[in-house]
């Protein structure tokens, strides 16, 4: 499936996360200066590619190309897109906030302070989601604002997603914070890994029932024929994905744990 490449990535990360979690829990100040040199080399890397090969800011097509970029096909997905060198600043900023939750049992935030991180963060995330308009819309993006925007982009959304976490845990989430603590999340919560499995194949499945052209009309119209039909779908198709196989492979789990641990 198209989408499986961001399984080995993360596998990937996860087999190297003991070099990060190792020093974090003997002395946390060089595990967050391990943390911050591979975020600055993972960074360094990603500014490198675009200015050698003068890729554009992501592997969308909605772009004017560089009349000298080269190599934008394989050479793009293995060194930039698929790479988990590429990828590992947000799964980085993941582990430190989890680290940091797990430490830091409680936590004082002064409400200005709750507000203006609050505002900053969802500034950043704004900035990530609107930094491609005019690229989207056919205007060339300058060099260095194209490997500004592919090296930090990631960085700065993990800034934002990281507050909104850290500030609903201790309690300082407002009305978010009830809304996602809902308790009518918790399956589809548990769905969620068989959503992404599946849910390629059920926009494909959706797409091929169109008997006509597809194309943008209103954002309300893309909302009631493609996104709920395919959110509705995936996640029904996403029960019985989970029941023959993740729920069943955990259950052989923990039979076969429970059998090790009596004999």
């Amino acid at each position: 499936m198209g989408i499986t490449w961001y399984l080995a990535a993360d596998m990937q990360i996860f087999l190297f996360t003991p070099l990060l979690i190792l020093p974090l829990a003997i002395k946390p100040a060089i595990g967050f200066i391990v943390a911050a040199v591979v975020i600055i080399i993972s960074t360094a890397t990603n500014i490198f590619l675009i200015y050698h090969f003068h890729w554009p800011t992501s592997a969308a097509y909605l772009f004017t190309p560089d009349p000298e970029m080269t190599h934008f096909g394989d050479e793009y997905d293995m060194l930039m897109y698929d790479s988990p060198l590429i990828r590992c600043q947000i799964y980085i900023m993941g582990m430190l906030v989890g680290w940091f939750l797990q430490t830091k049992k409680r936590l004082r935030i002064n409400t200005l302070i709750n507000v203006a991180c609050w505002v900053l963060g969802l500034s950043l995330m704004l900035c990530v989601v609107l930094g491609l308009y005019d690229q989207s819309n056919g205007f060339y993006i300058p060099i260095f604002w194209r490997a500004m925007y592919s090296a930090l982009s990631r960085i700065a959304w993990g800034v934002g997603l990281s507050w909104i976490i850290i500030s609903c845990w201790y309690g300082y989430g407002g009305p978010l914070n009830n809304f996602m603590a809902w308790h009518i999340w918790i399956p589809f919560g548990r769905l969620t890994y068989c959503g992404y499995l599946t849910h390629i194949p059920v926009m494909m499945f959706i797409l091929d029932q169109r008997t006509d052209t597809v194309f943008f009309t209103t954002f309300l119209e893309a909302v009631i024929t493609g996104v709920v039909p395919t959110i509705a779908l995936t996640f029904f198709v996403s029960v019985f994905w989970s029941a023959l196989f993740e729920i069943s492979f955990e259950k052989i789990q923990l039979i076969l744990l429970g059998g090790l641990r009596s004999s």
